[in-house]
């Protein structure tokens, strides 16, 4: 250096100086990310990159002689080697701080670095272990020996204690409760002790009966049974409603009075929801046994005396020993749609050929009335409690057994139409025969028919202009003489038929199934009420079983959504059957997260529309869920790019993001790749090894 020139001498003392400063700014950087790691408890990755460090630092000793450098090296350097210490040092023992502060990351990270064969912390991680465990055992012994109420206390007082600024005094507020308690329970029994209960009486025992109840499962923490109350309440309202069971027992042959009682003790399971179910099973009982005792024709007298109350109709309607009378009763307000002129004069709607109607409608009724009198004079109740259908059946089976099918395709042509009026008989036939329970305990009386289930005029009327029949566009009807005019197609077309509230829409809906059911083709019958559509297929699942078609007719909602998770976005196909929904445009697919991966919203876009069928698709995000793709100034940016530029910028911040992660994992390929190839070099090494030496290497 002193034979240089003077200016180089000078250039190249600022150019040591700079080599110098850049190493030690470069290296005392990756100090700091290792310290880094230190405090977030990756000590493997810390010792890694120290190691490495190290070995660049010395490489490069006659470069970096920064003190910083030096320094920094030897203080990063002593923490790790007193790393165990430290780690030791950390306060774990109060486990309620585990919410805030949890070992259960540091746990993992040690155990993960033991496994790996580091003995050092391989011991740090058995003591913590340890300590934890014991932390936990000391936790649990101290809360079994301290006592229920002493608890209830503690928790009572450490919610209060943040939140009230005086002290509470927990035996007078537990004193004042069991007063107030104590005078709930002797309001309720009151009440429950009272002979007859008035409406008033009902609500305010329902009111106390609840307070009570809720309140239950609380009492035992401050030593008091509130349940002793709702249970002898509970004994006072069946004592008084098993009361009236027995005075009608011993007053069956006084009909008023009867009715009477019975009403007594409806209102009982109307106003005391909490008893209903027993207290109704108790008025199924004691009618069941007047039925058996007094016969059909007093049981007649008793629905006359209560159908004239509301609450007396009630009892007709929810109980099955008295439903029959209600059906009856039906029957005879609903005499008009009996009428054939009358329903036929009032069928308002287009292109409506009445006379057609008519004829097809005396073909069913004679059909209809000849099954039931052929099949109800062979039925011998005491043997059945059902008619045998088998034949029936059969008979109704070979009835569409001729329709002609093809793949996809049922021929709806004339010749099938001609047979509806009597495929309707025998469908009709089977519902009103697997409807015979009521006709069989009154078998025998004048008036007994009446209660057996029979099809309306104005229902079968409505599924034949359902099923195409009565319209001018037809030619030629079976047993119509009338000229109509001239046929325009023998397709079924799309009927619309609007049937007025208590006419029968249920019965239509489930014998129309039937029919289309028979052909072989799946039915979707859809109601705006989810328990008015479990109520219909219920009722007719006897028939539907019956005739074999109840795999092919399905009662569902309008309007059903069905929630999914992320999962279902990927190979699962969501399948249209409805034709109705496909004519509206198909499948809706609804998507309430913004996928981290373009391809999955691509999958997710393709669930509804599947194999040509028609579809769509709508994304609806939370603002806060978009935290993950923004960053945390997502409150700040969003606004930014609300509107026509928001999925843009999204997906764009998505990419990002995306290309981040998969340079991380080629990162992390390359680093794995080194481990593979020193396997190999090693197990190389090892299969060239003779023999003998093998158990040499070995020990």
């Amino acid at each position: 250096m002193e034979l240089l020139d003077k200016t180089i001498k000078i250039k190249l003392e600022a150019f040591m100086y700079d080599i110098n400063k850049i190493l030690s700014d470069t290296i005392i950087q990756g100090f700091d990310a290792i310290e880094a790691l230190i405090n977030i408890d990756s000590f493997l990755e810390a010792e890694q990159g120290m190691k490495n460090l190290s070995r660049v630092q010395r490489e490069l000793a006659a470069y970096c002689t920064s003190t910083a450098l030096i320094e920094k090296s030897k203080e990063l350097r002593e923490r790790l080697d007193g790393i165990v210490n430290e780690i030791l040092q950390r306060d774990f023992e109060d486990i309620n701080t585990y919410s805030m502060n949890s070992p259960k990351d540091l746990i993992t990270k040690l155990r993960i670095i033991a496994l790996r064969g580091n003995a050092r912390f391989n011991q740090v991680y058995n003591i913590m272990l340890g300590k934890i465990r014991q932390n936990f055992s000391t936790a649990i012994e101290q809360v079994r020996a301290a006592a229920l109420e002493e608890r209830a206390n503690k928790e009572i007082d450490s919610k209060l204690k943040d939140i009230l600024p005086f002290k509470v005094d927990i035996d007078k507020l537990e004193e004042e409760l069991k007063k107030k308690i104590q005078k709930l329970g002797a309001q309720l029994l009151a009440i429950a002790s009272k002979g007859e209960l008035s409406s008033r009486d009902s609500d305010q025992f329902r009111m106390f009966y609840n307070h009570l109840a809720s309140l239950d499962k609380y009492t035992a923490r401050i030593g008091f049974d509130a349940r002793q109350f709702l249970d002898a309440s509970e004994e006072k309202i069946f004592d008084q409603v098993m009361s009236l069971s027995k005075e009608i027992r011993s007053s069956s042959s006084d009909v008023p009075k009867v009715a009477k009682l019975l009403t007594k003790m409806k209102f009982f399971a109307e106003n005391l929801s909490m008893f209903d179910n027993k207290i109704n099973e108790e008025i199924d009982e004691i009618l069941k046994i007047y039925k058996q005792q007094e016969g059909p024709a007093v049981l007649m007298q008793l629905t006359m005396i209560l159908e004239k109350t509301d609450i007396g109709a009630r009892l007709i309607s929810e109980h099955s020993s008295l439903s029959g009378e209600d059906w009856r009763r039906r029957r005879e307000k609903m005499q008009n749609q009996d009428n054939l002129e009358y329903v036929l004069k009032e069928l308002a709607g287009d292109d409506i050929t009445t006379d057609v109607l008519a004829t097809c409608y005396q073909t069913f009724r004679a059909t209809y009335d000849d099954l039931i009198s052929r099949i109800l004079g062979v039925f011998d109740q005491k043997k059945d409690n059902e008619p045998d259908l088998e034949v029936l059946i059969n008979q109704t089976k070979a009835l569409v057994a001729t329709v002609t099918k093809k793949p996809n395709t049922i021929i709806w042509d004339h010749s099938f139409k001609d047979k509806i009026p009597e495929l309707l008989a025998h469908i009709f036939a089977v519902w009103t025969l697997k409807n015979t329970q009521h006709y069989n305990a009154l078998r025998g009386i004048e008036s007994a028919r009446a209660y057996l289930l029979m099809p309306h005029v104005a229902q079968v009327l409505a599924i034949f202009r359902i099923l195409g029949i009565g319209y001018n566009k037809y030619t030629k009807i079976k047993g119509s003489n009338k000229s109509l005019t001239e046929k325009i197609s023998d397709d079924l077309i799309n009927n619309l038929v609007e049937i007025g509230t208590g006419e029968g829409k249920s019965v239509v809906m489930a014998v129309t199934a039937c029919v289309f059911a028979l052909l072989g083709v799946d039915v979707n019958c859809s109601c705006y009420s989810e328990v008015l559509s479990a109520r219909d297929k219920k009722d007719f699942a006897s028939v539907f079983r019956a005739l074999g078609v109840e795999e092919r007719i399905e009662y569902a909602m309008i309007g059903r959504i069905t929630l999914l998770t992320r999962t279902f976005g990927r190979g699962t196909d969501f399948i249209c059957r409805n034709q109705q929904l496909l004519l509206n445009g198909g499948m809706h697919v609804l998507q309430t997260f913004f996928s981290e991966e373009l391809s999955e919203e691509y999958q997710i876009i393709g669930r509804g529309a599947r194999q040509g069928d028609y579809g769509s698709y709508r994304m609806i995000l939370l603002d806060k869920d978009l935290e993950w793709v923004l960053g945390p100034n997502w409150k700040t940016e969003l606004p930014k790019i609300l509107g026509t530029t928001l999925y843009a910028a999204l997906n764009k911040a998505r990419n990002a993001i995306y290309e981040s992660k998969c340079a991380a994992k080629e990162l992390g390929i390359e680093q794995c790749k080194h481990e593979h190839n020193a396997s190999k070099e090693f197990m190389t090494a090892l299969s060239e090894v003779e023999g003998t030496t093998i158990p040499l290497y070995w020990k």
